[in-house]
């Protein structure tokens, strides 16, 4: 995922200005400037270089796709022990273990340091392993299908119980707002005594 993009100058003849259009409506006076667009999208930069000899000019068309969006809410458990955690999520590609230092967190947020291809209409396994095996866990699973930082019901593809690995199929819907092309957010949460919420 993109936050900011960082722009370097490649200019000859040793320029002493330099004017950026990012081609948003924002603009710079700096060399080698950093800069984040609002929305994704396709841009044209302009970059206006001067040295005593005068000025050029060079354009160059970029593709932003600033990723997932960041949730609009907080995931709370009942019971967050680090003790009953989670160890390891896989789906597709996805094959993520947490850190152990400090514990294992209740819920993981999967989107760009995660990721995998999904394609509506079809139907992958997703298998969680949690820190222990010896207690049943309630577990939940979203993905942020519209892309808009909120998980609805209808975003809740798997919810299941039990002890030990748990496997559970996750259908991608072909119906309702479903973004194509570009990373989503993936959360999943176990919790114990109480069917999880998204936040």
């Amino acid at each position: 995922c993109q936050d900011s993009i960082n722009f370097s100058d490649q200019s000859l003849n040793a320029p002493k200005t330099w004017f950026w259009d990012f081609g948003d409506g924002s603009t710079d006076t700096v060399q080698n400037p950093s800069h984040r667009f609002q929305t994704n999208g396709t841009y044209t930069v302009k970059l206006i270089t001067c040295n005593t000899n005068g000025c050029d000019s060079t354009t160059q068309t970029i593709m932003y796709n600033q990723g997932a969006r960041t949730p609009n809410c907080v995931t709370t458990t009942l019971f967050n022990n680090f003790a009953l955690g989670i160890r390891r999520v896989q789906l597709g590609s996805i094959n993520q273990t947490s850190p152990s230092s400090g514990g294992y967190p209740s819920n993981e947020d999967y989107a760009c340091e995660g990721s995998t291809d999904l394609i509506q209409g079809q139907t992958y396994t997703l298998t969680v392993e949690p820190m222990s095996n010896f207690v049943t866990m309630q577990y939940g699973v979203w993905i942020d299908l519209n892309d808009d930082g909120s998980f609805t019901s209808n975003e809740n593809l798997a919810t299941f119980s039990g002890s030990g690995i748990r496997t559970a199929n996750i259908s991608i819907p072909t119906t309702g707002p479903v973004v194509s092309n570009q990373v989503v957010r993936m959360r999943v949460i176990n919790d114990f005594g109480q069917v999880p919420t998204p936040c």
